[in-house]
């Protein structure tokens, strides 16, 4: 497995001018086919805010800069998190003047806590229960 880190920034004046995204892929190590991604998210309705931003500026305003290249999901994670608040991309905490300096909504370098486990036979059958019992309320409420 090989990945990298990546920042989004946006070019455009005003409101969005500099800030700033941190992301990390595991994709080819090609920063492009994740901010693709990022775009469909965008187009698909997806509300986190580097993906309203997309929307509310358009994708040409954001241009991927490479930052590193490794093997390693723990550097990678280690990596996204220094940058992230090397340069304070989040969009939340403290900020000087009217709008966030960043577009990072969650702690960068955060996995998922299930990657490499499986769910017990038990677990999915009382994940299939409820969503049988969500799906089975919410069709009987629309008639």
């Amino acid at each position: 497995m090989s990945g990298c880190v990546y920042i989004v920034r946006c070019d455009l004046s005003g409101a969005h001018y500099g800030r700033r995204y941190v992301g990390q892929t595991t994709q080819e190590a090609e920063p492009h086919r994740r901010m693709a991604r990022h775009i469909r998210s965008a187009a698909a309705g997806s509300n986190f805010p580097f993906h309203q931003a997309i929307r509310e500026v358009g994708a040409e305003h954001f241009y991927v800069e490479y930052v590193y290249k490794t093997s390693s999901q723990y550097m990678l994670n280690k990596l996204e998190a220094f940058w992230a608040m090397e340069l304070n991309a989040y969009c939340w905490g403290h900020f000087d003047g009217e709008y966030p300096p960043g577009y990072n909504y969650a702690i960068a370098g955060k996995t998922n806590r299930m990657l490499g486990k499986k769910h017990t036979p038990a677990a999915l059958e009382k994940m299939a229960v409820a969503r049988r019992k969500y799906w089975a309320e919410r069709g009987s409420s629309s008639e």
